[in-house]
């Protein structure tokens, strides 16, 4: 078995889009991978649940890696949680460096409605 953790940066933690990308990318595996916080741990291929464990930025996850492709998913998991693409750079986070707030708010809110 191999582990890693990683502390959350995304600013809305693992909401339905990184989780969605998650387990998109465990399912490249054969190894069960298992996403840890606290008490509560979830099948990554399980997208509601990792949902609901309700995981938000700040928040140091342990991820495991078990199975025959462990030493091969493991590195390669923990390389896609960095990508800031994915975890690491919400696009909120440089709007409000680059306009402000309640710029960014409202230019979200544009792309939503």
């Amino acid at each position: 078995m191999k582990q890693f953790d990683y502390t959350i940066q995304e600013a809305v933690g693992i909401h339905a889009r990184p989780a969605g990308l998650l387990v998109k990318e465990v399912k490249k595996y054969k190894s069960t991978v298992t996403v840890i916080k606290g008490d509560k741990s979830s099948n990554a291929l399980k997208l509601m649940a990792l949902m609901g464990m309700g995981v938000k930025c700040g928040d140091t996850v342990t991820v495991t890696v078990e199975g025959e492709d462990e030493d091969t998913a493991a590195p390669a998991l923990e390389a896609f949680f960095k990508d800031p693409f994915v975890c690491g750079t919400c696009p909120s986070k440089a709007l409000t460096r680059r306009w402000g707030q309640a710029a960014a708010f409202c230019f979200l809110l544009h792309l939503v409605v």
